[in-house]
C-alpha cells in the first residue's frame, strides 16, 4: 500500500533573513517547522542564522541524539553531512523522529498498519508505517494510531474552502464558520443541506437561559405553559420585550378541535348574526360556561349607541306612573317585523298590583249568581276609570233592555 501524502507537502518553505547583523543570506523555514511553531502557540517568525554563519561559529560534526521512541534511553547518530543539509534548510535542531539502531531493527519487524480514515462517513484507510508505529510505542507493543485522513479525502479536501453561514437563531445577524473538514464529512455522508448551528454569541446567551413557566393566555384558565430557552433566545434576538402570550397545552388542544360558530343577534327582530370564536369558546369553558352568551351583532352594537333609556307613561288611563324603555328595547322596536307607532307598557306599580291581586268572585245584584272580577278590571276600578261591577253579563243585558241604562 502506498503511503498517504502528508498535509505538510501543501505548505511551502519560507525564506527568512539571517539573524546575524550585516548578513544578507537567508535560511529556509520548512513547512513542518512552521506547523510545529504554530502548534506551540508561538507568534511571528523565529530568529536563526543562515548555514554559513552557523558553520563559522560551530563545528559541524556527528552528533548523538536521544532516540525518539517512547521509553527508549538509547541514542542515534546525526551525521555531519545530514546536519549540514538541515542547516542549509535553516534547521539547527535534530529531527524529532530519529530512532536508535535497536528501535530501527524492531521497526523492521512491525508491519505497516491500515488505519481507518478519521473523516466520518469515509470507509477508506491510510497506511501507518512500521517505523512510525515503533516510535509511538510506549512499551505496550500496541501503540494507538493517530487520527489522519486517507489519500482520497486528503485530495478532496483541497477542493473545499471554509464558508461563512448565517446563525440559525431568528433575529440574529451573526455568521458562523463552516470549515472544509465538516463540509467533506457531510458530502461523504450523502447530506445535501448544510447544518444550521448557532453562532458563538447565541450559544453563550443560551447557556445563561432556563425554561420558564408562564400563565396561560386564556382568561379564567389557571394552567401554565413552558417557554423554552431557545424560544427566549429568539425573542431577545428579535428585540422584543416582556413575555409572549400563549395557551397551555389543554387549551391549545381544545382550540385546534373547536371551530368558530355563527349565532343569532340577541336583539328581538334582528336577523343578523355574531361570531363566537374559538378563543371565546375556550375562555367560556375555562369559567365553567357551556352555553354561548347572548350578544348583539356588529350592526346593533354600533346602532345602539344612538339610543338612551327613556321614561314612558303607563299605558293604563288614569295612572301617573312611568316605565323605562331601554335602549335595546327601542332598537328591537325598530327591528320589529310589525312596526307600531309607539310602545305601550304598564308601569311597575300597575304590574305589582296585577301580580298581587287574584281574580275575585262577586255576587250578582239581581240573580245572586257568582261572577268573576278579573285583575285588570280591579286595576281600572282602583285607577278610577271603571266602576265595580254589580251585575253578571246576563243580568246586565236585561237591565239594559228594561231600563236602557245601568246606574
Amino acid at each position: 500500500m502506498a503511503q498517504r501524502p502528508s498535509l505538510l507537502d501543501a505548505i511551502a518553505g519560507k525564506k527568512i533573513p539571517c539573524c546575524v547583523e550585516g548578513c544578507a543570506n537567508t535560511w529556509t523555514w520548512e513547512g513542518r517547522d512552521q506547523l510545529e511553531w504554530l502548534r506551540q502557540g508561538k507568534q511571528g517568525e523565529p530568529e536563526r542564522m543562515c548555514a554559513a554563519c552557523y558553520a563559522g561559529q560551530h563545528e559541524i560534526a556527528d552528533m548523538e541524539v536521544p532516540c525518539s521512541t517512547a521509553g527508549c534511553a538509547n541514542t542515534w547518530t546525526w551525521k555531519a553531512k545530514a546536519r549540514q543539509k538541515a542547516l542549509d534548510g535553516g534547521r539547527t535542531e535534530p529531527p524529532r523522529n530519529g530512532t536508535c539502531k535497536k528501535c530501527q531493527k524492531k521497526a523492521r519487524g512491525l508491519e505497516d498498519l491500515a488505519v481507518k480514515c478519521k473523516i466520518r462517513g469515509c470507509e477508506n484507510t491510510w497506511v501507518w508505517p512500521g517505523p512510525e508505529r515503533t516510535r509511538a510505542d510506549d512499551g505496550s507493543g500496541n501503540p494507538t494510531p493517530p487520527a489522519q485522513m486517507c489519500e482520497s479525502c486528503y485530495s478532496k479536501l483541497r477542493n473545499y474552502t471554509d464558508k461563512e453561514l448565517p446563525c440559525r437563531v431568528r433575529g440574529c445577524t451573526n455568521m458562523w464558520k463552516w470549515n472544509r473538514f465538516a463540509q467533506l464529512e457531510m458530502d461523504l455522508q450523502g447530506k445535501k443541506d448544510p447544518p444550521r448551528p448557532m453562532c458563538r454569541e447565541c450559544r453563550d446567551i443560551l447557556a445563561g437561559l432556563a425554561d420558564q413557566e408562564l400563565p396561560c393566555r386564556v382568561r379564567g384558565c389557571e394552567n401554565k405553559w413552558i417557554w423554552r430557552r431557545f424560544s427566549q433566545l429568539e425573542w431577545k434576538r428579535e428585540g422584543k420585550d416582556g413575555t409572549p402570550m400563549r395557551m397551555c397545552d389543554p387549551c391549545n388542544s381544545r382550540y385546534r378541535d373547536a371551530s368558530d360558530i355563527r349565532l343569532r343577534c340577541r336583539v328581538a327582530g334582528c336577523k343578523n348574526t355574531w361570531l363566537w370564536t374559538r378563543v371565546m369558546q375556550i375562555e367560556a369553558a375555562a369559567k365553567g360556561h357551556t352555553k354561548p352568551p347572548h350578544r348583539m351583532c356588529e350592526e346593533c352594537s354600533r346602532e345602539i349607541s344612538q339610543y338612551e333609556d327613556r321614561e314612558m307613561p303607563c299605558k293604563h288611563k288614569g295612572c301617573d306612573g312611568t316605565w323605562t324603555w331601554s335602549a335595546e328595547a327601542q332598537l328591537a322596536f325598530k327591528r320589529s317585523a310589525k312596526p307600531r307607532e309607539k310602545a305601550e307598557k304598564m308601569c311597575r306599580k300597575c304590574a305589582q298590583f296585577m301580580r298581587k291581586n287574584d281574580p275575585k268572585v262577586l255576587k250578582c245584584k239581581r240573580c245572586g249568581e257568582d261572577m268573576i272580577w278579573p285583575r285588570l278590571h280591579q286595576l281600572h276600578v282602583k285607577l278610577g276609570t271603571w266602576s265595580k261591577p254589580a251585575y253578571c253579563p246576563d243580568c246586565l243585558k236585561l237591565e239594559l233592555n228594561t231600563y236602557g241604562s245601568v246606574s
